[in-house]
């Protein structure tokens, strides 16, 4: 009896030391607790770990694209949350990250909802196209938040005479700020439907404010990860008329050293399992199944 169990407990033994041995962990990089790619992200690695076995994920809070694609590059994290321009910039060394290595071995999983860039001014003020911010104060985010990066290539298609006073503010002082007239004009980065966004509506009468089409057609030639949307008329208490202005992908990007098996397995699942991932955040809602597949800007892992 005693050398059976023995025989057992060594049996035991190996077979956890070798599941041990198999186990890996995937790190995703996110942003913010409270945006939208720590939810998205806490879906996916949902997905990761139920695709194959020994597989542990967890999502790391960052500071959102820029910082995510940063650590990627440097091996700290397997699988970033981004927007498609940033990553076709580093992937090319163009742009924000013009005199870096161009990043040749990033890779696309997944194509995700549109980031837009989002501009907010009181509706009893006259800011009603981008150019009207000249001189006016405005907000738009850290200094290496997407907002601010798009807001950069954007300007260099005006000449402000004046240019405006960028403030960096809480995103929780924003609706107060705008309300109170600390602030003219409101610029963020998002996917719609937002709770940012919805309590600002809410609390002050707000329009969104256009891009001007020469300006919109000059920034899709200079990054194609950019394209022309229409923010609606209606999407939000008070917005009466519908504004143009561009998007950009948010995607599910990685490197050629993910594991193909790991790589093979999730998308497997994923695809199996598109309507629960659909159900996980607003901004995903509307989207259809081949939309996650399609139209890559970077190659295919």
């Amino acid at each position: 009896m005693l050398r059976t169990f023995r025989y057992l407990l060594i049996c035991f033994l190996i077979s956890n030391t070798g599941f041990a041995a198999q186990k890996k962990t995937i790190t995703i990089g996110s942003g913010s607790i409270l945006e939208g790619y720590y939810t998205i992200g806490l879906k996916l690695c949902e997905f990761f770990e139920k695709s194959i076995k020994g597989i542990e994920c967890k999502v790391m809070p960052t500071n959102g694209s820029v910082e995510n694609i940063l650590l990627l590059k440097d091996g700290k994290i397997d699988i970033a949350l981004t927007q498609s321009n940033l990553a076709l910039e580093a992937y090319n060394a163009t742009g924000y990250f013009a005199g870096s290595a161009p990043a040749k071995n990033f890779r696309q999983m997944l194509r995700l909802h549109d980031e837009i860039f989002t501009v907010i001014s009181k509706d009893v003020d006259n800011i009603k196209v981008f150019g009207s911010i000249e001189g006016k104060k405005i907000t738009n985010g850290k200094p290496d938040s997407a907002s601010s990066v798009t807001y950069n290539e954007l300007v260099e298609f005006y000449n402000f005479a004046k240019e405006p006073t960028d403030m960096e503010l809480s995103s929780e002082d924003y609706a107060e700020k705008l309300c109170n007239r600390d602030v003219d004009t409101i610029i963020l980065m998002s996917g719609h439907p937002n709770a940012l966004v919805s309590n600002i509506a809410y609390n002050c009468e707000i329009d969104f404010v256009s891009i001007e089409s020469g300006a919109i057609n000059r920034l899709i030639a200079a990054n194609p990860a950019y394209h022309k949307v229409t923010l609606h008329e209606g999407f939000y208490p008070g917005i009466t008329e519908d504004q143009q202005t561009v998007a950009v992908s948010a995607m599910l990007l990685t490197t050629d050293k993910l594991d193909a098996d790991i790589e093979k397995h999730f998308m497997h699942y994923f695809e199996n399992h598109i309507d629960s991932f659909r159900r996980s955040h607003p901004v995903l809602y509307n989207l259809h199944n081949e939309h996650f597949t399609s139209s890559f800007i970077l190659p295919k892992i």
